[in-house]
């Protein structure tokens, strides 16, 4: 009977240490809003077959860190990892970040099927560390306009080094208008403004122009070309 309790205490233990580690991968999500956002894109990236999206590196990205020498670099929104694992094929050294916890981990099993090494974080991008002068690129890809995170966007130009680019990729708000959201996408040279007034930042590329987004859902199934804005920023 002694033997059968320290058993069941056993199990109970290795139980209570398993509950430990998923809380602690999990992110600690300030808001309910936060936890529905997790929530969202766990079910988007990992289980939700109408929501579509390209699993190869973004091209813009990869014209961009093509030309340059690794360094280190920083991937907002990284999902399942396609633009992390890209970038540590290159030899950067990158650290990616994500709410999604599930889409994090599968990042994390393909980086261990591939050997690379990535530094994955679970966590809100608004409550993430940036740093200061800590990244020689940083990858804002699909991951909104700016307008609704300002705080994030001044993290971003705190953790850029001297030297440093900042890569974005969004929709236009006339995609939004056709995909029947109206509220959704950049308005025309809303991007561009966020740097116009800041003289420690030049403009290496700003284009708003038809093209395949790496993500589509609903109205957009077919995958057809839509207005974005691709924008390529240096931090002097």
């Amino acid at each position: 009977m002694f033997a059968i309790r320290l058993l069941s205490l056993g199990a109970l233990l290795m139980l209570l240490s398993a509950a430990s580690l998923l809380a602690q991968q999990r992110p600690a999500t300030a808001s309910p809003r936060l936890e529905q956002e997790r929530q969202r894109w766990n079910r988007s990236l990992t289980r939700d077959t109408a929501y579509k999206f390209n699993r190869q590196p973004n091209a813009l990205l990869m014209e961009v860190a093509k030309g340059r020498q690794p360094g280190k670099a920083l991937d907002v929104g990284m999902g399942q990892g396609r633009n992390t694992l890209f970038l540590a094929r290159q030899g950067w050294d990158v650290t990616g970040v994500d709410i999604a916890d599930e889409a994090v981990a599968e990042a994390r099993a393909q980086a261990r099927r591939e050997n690379l090494r990535i530094n994955a974080v679970v966590s809100p991008m608004e409550t993430f560390d940036y740093g200061t002068n800590r990244y020689d690129l940083v990858a804002f890809v699909y991951e909104g306009c700016f307008e609704t995170h300002p705080e994030v966007l001044a993290s971003i130009k705190q953790a850029l080094k001297p030297g440093g680019v900042l890569v974005f990729e969004f929709f236009h708000r006339e995609a939004g208008v056709e995909m029947n959201r109206p509220d959704f996408g950049c308005l025309s040279g809303a991007v561009q403004a966020l740097f116009a007034n800041d003289a420690r930042f030049k403009m290496l590329r700003y284009e708003e122009k038809m093209g395949i987004p790496d993500f589509r859902s609903g109205s957009n199934k077919y995958h057809r070309p839509l207005k974005l804005v691709y924008c390529v920023v240096q931090k002097q």
